[in-house]
Formats: structure tokens, sequence, C-alpha cells
């Protein structure tokens, strides 16, 4: 069986790795000039401020200000071409021979490439990071050097490197994985399970982009599963066409939008896979060697129809009772099963190179409550004002609940349930909640509410019982197809229905992130107990009659749908949906090349020209505008282009627009100012539509801003409950250092933030806070090689001297140690006989300081009335 709580656990394990870019590969020359354009940006950067704050009278400064930035421009232009030059006349292999320093260390989670390369992970998030340089991160700040590191590699303390993949989220942040070439060499079959790029090429190749893709499955967060792979097979996918669908057809040739009908072909198992609830109990995410999806239970050896056999994708027919077969996977999840001679060339493989099967993710043991998103608000733009109102009560409601009910601190806290991958605080907060008394404590609080308030006024707003849960095709359906050998099985649900354990029957809304068209599907959930034991797990099952996948564009490989039984909203999207049919057109299928590092880079450079979110942005600037006929047309056209960039770095087509007239009306939706609602979104502070009527500018303005007013919902905490007894206390002068070397870090810590992404230009800002606080634990430790000591000093310090309520460098450095301090003190505590406060156990001791102090205060009155 699957354990929830050990892929938990795996979250918290890190390996650290270099991240850094392409100048530290630049030779002398090449260096010499990019310090000269960093102090022309610096120049550039302190104009630009200049120029902001210059009043707008001060006309004659501001045109000479703007004037030098145009001659610097145009001088760093020149600069650049010169380094681009340079770079493109190196003829000798890069060597990295910058120095790299703990700020350049990334963390990543632990994979299955970590484990095969034989990388140590961690699961303290601030235990010294012991660096790894199997593998190194580049992000492309000169193409042109980039390419000559993906086609040739580089060398770094004598050590050869090679390119190995990128991610679809590190192209679009240009960066590239690096591995050392003797690892590579010594487990490249172990990660491609015994298949080299000779062998692909030898079988006419593939598509590049799909390559990097496939290669970087080893490289997602897992953990490992170990599954009898002789009880697994490969089936090809269950396919079904539903005819006369209408649609809404996007021609990609004149971009002409025609209301028609179609017959659509379906995959109803793209992605998805079926397990015995023996294997597993809950829908999970499987990555293996070019294999991925979701796999979800079934009992469908129990399942009686005509025949108990069933064929695999190379022919061979097996008996799934007699053969004991207990995982059965798709073609679509096995993405490069043309490439092996059978399932048994697979499996041989597999075993001789020690592959793994791993788990990325397990369904929720507990959900927690979903919220809706901005795109899916701004298309609802028939929505009347009470409506928004009772839409944003159960947000209100709690906002002004933060102060005065314990259950929605803890909550706002994100001490949940449904929380995984708690930080310090909130486990602190989960064993002992008196901490909400504490001032750090409240000031966080305040701060999770402002944060709580600007994200419901982008649109993320509460909804009483919505969930977000895995989507999986009909699974009846699957089986009559399978056991019954029904081409077009009517399955347990009919088009329109679904099935969600989690919801009685009755109309629920389905929604998809991204949501760029009006994508609301209002769907009746029938639960029909004669299915009960096929429908076992608490993902949402659709209809195979059902063309939903075409209307929120989802596949069932692990895409998650927002659930929501709420009577308004649904109301509300059935209204907004009225006369609103899926959209089609045509995309091009990605063609397939012989692999060189050449054919690589070229991928990696579509990739890194691709503009998807500039497009979902316009779409946001049209729902923001009078949605008239023609406006809802171009929407249209705006989701077919989105969609052919995303798919552009595979399939290297962008269908051109001839008519210039739509052209320029397209281009304008990208060029014009953004949506208020990007002020809350995306932190936008500039170029913004003033506020308007929109659903989502009317939604901000209801958003409660009530203050905060703290009641005492806990009894008090007592500090000392955060620290622990020691063996030998430090002396005077040891704990004058300790608090003198924590003030200076304590102050300096913008000092070590900036120093952190001078070096780490494009760094987030957790990992620049990550940074910090690993650096201030580290240098601490140097004044005093003890954490527990240091805990105990600074907690006595912070709580009895500066009596502080900024405690997040305490919390953030020795959190680990002042949770083991809370659990081990609690496993310990007694109630005062006085007043009944938590006290930590010791021989002897009886009452709270303060009764303990008042008893004393009464003693000694009444000896003064005996003398």
């Amino acid at each position: 069986m699957t354990s929830n709580k050990s892929k938990k656990a795996n979250l918290s394990k890190q390996v650290y790795i270099p991240n850094i870019t392409t100048s530290f590969f630049f030779n002398g020359e090449e260096q010499a000039i990019q310090d000269k354009l960093f102090k022309m940006y610096r120049i550039q950067k302190r104009r630009d401020e200049i120029i902001d704050k210059l009043p707008k009278k001060n006309k004659s400064k501001k045109r000479m200000y703007k004037a030098r930035k145009k001659q610097m421009t145009e001088y760093i232009d020149l600069t650049k071409q010169e380094l681009n030059s340079l770079v493109k006349q190196n003829v000798s292999h890069r060597s990295l021979t910058s120095t790299i320093k703990p700020s350049h260390m990334a963390g990543m989670f632990e994979s299955t490439l970590s484990r095969t390369l034989g990388m140590v992970s961690q699961y303290s998030k601030l235990a010294s990071k012991k660096p790894c340089y199997h593998m190194m991160i580049v992000e492309s700040f000169n193409l042109d050097l980039f390419g000559q590191l993906v086609k040739d590699g580089f060398t770094y303390k004598g050590e050869e490197y090679t390119y190995f993949s990128s991610s679809a989220g590190q192209i679009k942040k240009k960066k590239g994985v690096f591995v050392k070439i003797s690892l590579w060499k010594k487990y490249e079959m172990t990660i491609t399970c015994g298949l080299t790029r000779d062998m692909i090429n030898t079988k006419g190749g593939i598509n590049p982009s799909k390559l990097l893709a496939y290669m970087m499955l080893a490289n997602s967060a897992t953990m490992p599963w170990k599954v009898d792979l002789d009880r697994v097979i490969v089936i090809d996918d269950l396919d079904t066409t539903l005819p006369d669908v209408v649609v809404d057809y996007v021609n990609d040739e004149d971009w002409s939008v025609t209301r028609t009908t179609r017959d659509i072909t379906i995959k109803h198992t793209d992605g998805v896979g079926f397990c015995l609830p023996s294997v597993s109990s809950k829908a999970m995410m499987i990555r293996s060697p070019w294999m991925k999806g979701l796999l979800v239970p079934v009992p469908f050896d129990k399942y009686k129809g005509k025949t108990t056999k069933v064929v695999d994708v190379w022919g061979k027919t097996w008996d799934i009772i007699d053969d004991n077969i207990q995982v059965i996977l798709h073609k679509s999840q096995f993405k490069l099963s043309d490439y092996y001679d059978s399932w048994q060339d697979y499996k041989e493989k597999f075993k001789r190179h020690k592959c793994e099967m791993a788990i990325g993710s397990v369904e929720d043991e507990t959900f927690a409550q979903a919220s809706l998103t901005y795109q899916m608000l701004q298309t609802l733009t028939d929505v009347s004002d009470e409506e928004l109102k009772t839409l944003v009560t159960a947000t209100n409601d709690k906002i002004d609940q933060i102060g005065r009910d314990k259950d929605v601190m803890l909550e706002i806290m994100g001490v949940t349930e449904a929380n995984s991958n708690k930080n310090y605080l909130q486990q602190a907060l989960e064993v002992y909640p008196n901490l909400l008394r504490d001032n750090y404590v409240r000031e966080e609080i305040k701060t999770a509410k402002e944060s709580y308030v600007k994200q419901a006024k982008a649109g993320k707003i509460s909804i009483p019982n919505s969930k977000y849960t895995y989507v999986c095709p009909d699974v009846v359906a699957w089986l009559q197809w399978l056991f019954d050998q029904e081409a077009n099985p009517s399955g347990a649900l009919m088009n329109g229905e679904v099935r969600c354990n989690l919801y009685d029957q009755g109309k629920i809304l389905l929604e998809r992130s991204p949501h760029l068209y009006r994508e609301h599907a209002v769907r009746n959930n029938v639960i029909d107990q004669a299915y009960n034991d096929y429908f076992i797990s608490n993902c949402v099952y659709t209809s195979c009659h059902d063309p939903i996948s075409t209307l929120l564009m989802l596949d069932w490989d692990g895409d998650k749908l927002l659930c929501s039984d709420d009577p308004l909203l649904i109301s509300i999207a059935e209204r907004n949906m009225n006369n609103i049919v899926p959209l089609a057109y045509n995309l091009q299928s990605a063609p397939k090349q012989i692999i060189t590092q050449e054919a690589i880079f070229e991928a990696l450079k579509n990739g890194f020209r691709s503009n998807i979110g500039d497009i979902s942005n316009a779409i946001s600037r049209a729902w923001h505008m009078e949605v008239t006929d023609e406006v809802m047309d171009d929407i249209k056209r705006l989701c077919a282009l989105n969609n052919m960039e995303i798919d552009f770095s595979k399939t290297q087509y962008r269908a051109p627009i001839n008519d210039e007239e739509l052209k320029k009306r397209l281009d304008e939706y990208k060029r014009g100012k953004l949506p208020q609602v990007f002020k809350y979104a995306k932190d936008k502070k500039k170029g913004l539509q003033p506020e308007g009527k929109r659903t989502l500018d009317r939604l901000a303005d209801m958003v409660s801003s009530k203050r905060i007013s703290f009641a005492d919902v806990v009894d008090d905490f007592n500090y000392k409950m955060l620290m622990t007894e020691l063996k030998r206390e430090p002396k005077m002068r040891e704990i004058e250092e300790i608090r003198f070397t924590y003030d200076k870090l304590n102050k300096n810590k913008k000092v070590i933030k900036n120093k952190y992404q001078r070096e780490n230009t494009k760094s987030s800002t957790k990992q620049v806070t990550d940074y910090m606080f690993t650096y201030i634990r580290d240098e601490l430790l140097k004044a005093y090689n003890n954490p527990k000591v240091l805990t105990n000093v600074l907690v006595e310090y912070l709580y009895t001297v500066k009596k502080t309520a900024y405690k997040d460098t305490l919390w953030n450095c020795f959190g680990e140690e002042i949770i083991s301090n809370i659990e081990e003190n609690l496993s310990r505590v007694k109630p005062c006989e006085q007043c009944g406060k938590d006290i930590i156990r010791k021989q002897g001791l009886k009452f709270c300081p303060e009764c303990a102090a008042s008893r004393e205060k009464a003693r000694k009155k009444n000896c003064k009335k005996a003398m």
C-alpha cells in the first residue's frame, strides 16, 4: 500500500546544487566587458530612481536625465554587441573559473535522478547546507555562450560536465541542468532504461523538446516506489469519437471563427492508468523512465466481464487473473514505448540497469477549502452586486474573525491538516496554540491577514465546500471497453454527468486552471450505489460521452479540478455559460528529428522565445473591456494563439495573421493597460486601467478591511516552553558574545540579502530569505557551536531583555530546536496548583512564577504581622 505520510516527509528532503549564470564562464576579456556593463546598469537604475522622484513641474531636469539615459542605453547596446562578438569568436572549451559561494546554492527536492547519482539529501532546511557538485543549474544571460555549454559542455575543477535537460519551468526561465560526465557515463542506462541516443536515432529520432521533457521526469520530486514490474502491463488507450459536437472553430488560415458541428475523438485514458486497491487505495502520480501520469485504484480483477484477457501495446496477450496483473498502464503514459521491442524488453533493461519507479504525489487525506482565481472570475461578466456580496461573504467572515477565533487564526497561519509542509512556526502552533498570545505571532497574524485580504481582492475568494481533486475518466466505461470488448462503452455516467464521492448527488461546478476562455462546467453529480465498488477514490470521474475535456482543456495525467456545490456560484456559471460551446482549432504535431546537441539547442532557443504570459495577459485585458461579439471572437483567437505558443518549442509553428486590421487589433490587447486586479494578483503598480465596473473591480471594493482586535482565545503562554534544560549553562561572557553577534547579524539582514541578490540577480524572494537565515545561523554557530545553548540564550534575551515582537530571525534560524523543546516540555507539563496554568514539571515545583511570587509576597506579609 502507498503511504501518504511518507510522501509528505519526502518533500522536506532536498539536495543543494550550484545555481549559476553564463557569466560564470566568461574568459578574462569577456569578464572585463561584463563588469563595464554591470556598472552601466547600476548608473541606469540610479537615473530611473532620480527621474521617478523628480516632481512633475521640474521638466528641464527630467529631460536632461532622460537624454543621458538615452545616450547610456545606446552605449550599453554597443557594449553588448562587443561582448556578443567576443563570445561568438571563442573556440576554446569553456571552464567555470568563478568562485561558487554558498549564496549560489539552490535547493532541489529529492528525485530519481538525485538518488541515482548518489546525491545526499538533507531534512533540515537550515542545517549547514552541504553543497553537491554532481549537477549544476545554469541560467542563460548570454544565448551564444549558453549554446556553447549545451553543445560542448564545460570543465570545473578538472571535472567535465555535459548538458542533461531542462524542465518546462526551467525553459521558461532560460535554464539548463548539467551533470558530471563521469556520473552520466556510469548511470546513463539507469536514467534512460537502456535506451541510448543512437538507439532513438536508429528509429527515426524524436522531437527534441519532447525528449527534454521526458528526460526531466527523472528530476521530478519523488519517493521510490517498490513495485513488481512483472505485475504491470501497458495497453493501448481508450479512444471514442463523439459525433456532432457543437464547437466554435478558429481557422488558423484566415482566422475566422465559425460555429459548427464536428466529430471529436477523445483519448479518455490520456495520461491515466489503473491499479488494484491492494497496490494503492488512493490515486497517485507516478514516474519511471519514459513514463508518467496518474494511477487510480479500481478492482478490475473483480469485474465480471466477457474475458480476462487483454493485449498489450506490442500485441502480447495477458490474462489479468492468471498473470496476476495488478497495474495497467496506457500507451499515452509510456512516452517511448515505440523504441522498445516489447514489454519484456523494457522490463529486462529496467532490472538490468537497476532503474526506479517513483511516486510524485498522492491523493489528499484531507481536502482544504479551495478558492476561486482571478482568471475564473474575470470570465463571469454577468454578476450582480448582490451576488458578488454573497460570494465574498465566507471570505469576509473569516477576515472579521481573525483575532477573535482560535481556529481561524490557526488556519490563516497555515496550521491545517491539508498543509503537509508546515514551517517551524506553524509546527509549533500546531502543538502549542498558546503561542497565539505571543506578540511576535500576533504580528505574523497581522501580516497573514494583509496577505489574505490582498489575495481576496485578487479574486482568491473562499467558496464553502469547494475542493481541488484529481480528474479521472469513467472507470466503468474503461472496464466495459477492456473486458467486455465494447468499442463504444456506455459506462456508468451519461453526457452531463460526473461522479465525485466528496459531494452529495446534485449539481456541481468544475473549474480548471489556467482558465482563459469561459470554461465553467456545471454537471450533475450522480452517486449510483450500484457502482460503489469501482468508484473508490475521491477523484472526480467524467463521462466518456461528454466533451468536457475539450471545454476545460484537460487530460487525465494528474490534472486537478476545483469542484464546488455552491448553489449561487453554480447559477452564476450557468447564466454566463449560456450560448458557450467548446473551442476547436488545429494544432500542429511535433515532428521527429535526429537528435544532436545542435538540435537540442535549437529546441531550447525556441522555448526561450515563447511568450505565453503576454497572450494570457492580453486575454485578461479583453475580458476587462466591454465584451462585444467582436471581443468575444478575439478572445477565442487569442486562446488558439496561446495554445500554439505553448507548443511552439515542439512544433516551431505559429500561424501567421495576414489580415493587417485583425493583427493590429490583437496586438492592441497585448499592449494595453492591465486590469486593476493585477495590482493585487501580480503586484503591478504602473500601467493599470482605471477602476471600472467589471466583476473583479467591484469585488475588490467588497472585501472587508476590518482591523484586527485580538481576544484572549487561548491561555497565556510561558516563553520557557521554548527552552530546554542544559547540562551546562553558558557563562555570562559567552551569553554577551551570543547576544552581540545576534544583534549585529539581525541588524545587517538587508546587507546580507542585497549581497546575495547582487550575486543572484534573478533569485526568488524565498531563495533570498532562505540564504539569509542559513547564513545567520551558521555565523551564530561559529560564535558558539551548540544550537541548544544558542536557542536558550536567544529566547531568554528576546523575551525578557529586548521584549521585542520581532523574532523572525530566531524562529527561522532555530525553529527546529524550538519545536523540539516545546514537544519535550509538553510531555512533562503539569497544572499550577493555584491557578491551573501549565508549568514545566520539576521536582518541588508546584506553582507558576506569578502564583509563586504572589504566595511569597503573602508569606512575607504574614511574617511581618507575626513579628
